[in-house]
């Protein structure tokens, strides 16, 4: 599964900086799916890590939103280095916004489902189209077939849903986290939605009545709007406070502001904690695209919540974190910590690069037991490599 998060991130953003890591390409997407090889894209979001045919093979989704016709892919190695489309979906609505996904059992009927928000351009023509698309595997193994099979290569989502949303919304999904969040023995679908009508969303459903592919739906259960400034591009969930039960963490784009919210008991939800314009006597307009992440990443058996963000003018990029937590709803601004300062870029003329930040994932890329943060830079086209030293404080 490396070699494949190796390339995805060569996919988009050049090596600069790999020959310093030793890090090399092994891999790259020289054109662009269905559209003029000329044309380019920023290519909405990439998932890796999962097989979901079960060959032993690993894959990767990605897919963009920027044309008049858009797609997600699904890619799969065929050997060394090596990787081939093996599936894809047309969507037939134009797009508001980058797209959410999550690969996971949703249903928990056994077949993974390839699940994807998109941001359906609400007109006159279509006043409330589907927003949640679903294609669940056949469950043949080694068949890249996901939804319903229409017989000549292409495919219908297994289960489409509106979500409950009223006529004439917009509606722009940007986080998805697919986890069992209230312990009922049930996976929720986690959503954080960066804009629409209804402002900036947490949302969390399940699924209820059956399988997707027969009378299942889906169900809300737990719906936070605000209507604020800012956007909301990274919405993550672990427990922060580490008392047993599962956190929600909304970052929304507005000189840094954190909402929380806790995972009580069945479909209970509670708004524990607020942190609004953290910046705000700085004017430092800090926010992050899906760059936010609970986790023990020194072991000492607490989780932390480190977060790249970068300024909307792509000036000042930071790693914030959040530790040593016994009460999320006792967070404060304060405990809202700097402790890593990204190094400005130049280009070759000697002129400041601008670059902000894109996401964040999370390993031991070099296997040698301490976790990496895997920063993507912006327009400077750089990977950050991030490792704990492996003692002492972070």
């Amino acid at each position: 599964m490396k070699k494949i998060i190796f390339s995805i991130f060569i996919l988009f953003i050049s090596h600069n900086i790999f020959a310093q890591n030793g890090w090399n390409e092994v891999w790259s997407l020289q054109e662009i799916p269905f559209q003029d090889p000329t044309g380019n894209s920023d290519f909405a979001r990439v998932l890796a890590g999962f097989d979901t045919d079960e060959d032993g093979w690993g894959e990767f989704l990605t897919g963009y939103t920027d044309y008049d016709s858009n797609y997600i892919f699904l890619y799969e190695a065929t050997g060394d280095n090596s990787y081939e489309m093996v599936w894809h979906y047309k969507f037939p609505y134009k797009s508001d916004s980058r797209y959410a996904a999550a690969v996971s059992d949703i249903d928990n009927n056994g077949k993974v489902e390839i699940i994807v928000g998109w941001a359906s351009l609400v007109d006159s023509d279509n006043p409330n189209p589907p927003r949640i698309f679903t294609f669940e595997w056949n469950g043949i193994v080694g068949e890249n077939n996901y939804g319903r099979d229409n017989g000549d290569g292409t495919f219908n989502p297994t289960h489409q849903s509106k979500m409950e949303l009223p006529d004439d919304t917009q509606w722009n999904p940007y986080s998805m986290v697919v986890e069992d969040i209230d312990k009922d023995g049930k996976d929720e679908l986690i959503l954080g939605i960066r804009s629409g009508g209804r402002g900036r969303e947490v949302l969390i459903a399940s699924v209820t009545g059956g399988d997707l592919s027969g009378f299942g739906r889906f169900q809300i259960e737990y719906n936070f709007q605000n209507e604020e400034s800012g956007s909301n591009y990274c919405t993550t969930v672990g427990d922060l406070d580490n008392d047993g039960l599962t956190d929600i963490v909304e970052v929304v784009w507005w000189k840094l502001t954190l909402r929380m919210f806790e995972a009580t008991g069945p479909n209970t939800y509670e708004h524990v904690n607020d942190l609004d314009q953290i910046y705000s006597s700085q004017d430092i307009d800090y926010g992050s695209v899906d760059g936010a992440r609970i986790l023990d990443i020194n072991g000492d058996g607490k989780n932390e919540f480190v977060m790249a963000a970068a300024d909307d003018a792509a000036v000042d990029n930071e790693l914030f974190i959040i530790q040593n937590v016994t009460d999320i709803s006792a967070i404060t601004a304060a405990d809202v910590v700097s402790f890593y300062t990204f190094p400005k870029t130049l280009r070759p003329n000697g002129l400041p690069l601008y670059s902000g930040l894109r996401s964040m994932d999370v390993g031991d890329p070099d296997h040698d037991g301490k976790i990496s943060l895997l920063i993507c830079g912006g327009e400077n086209g750089l990977i950050y490599d991030l490792e704990y030293k492996g003692e002492g404080d972070l």
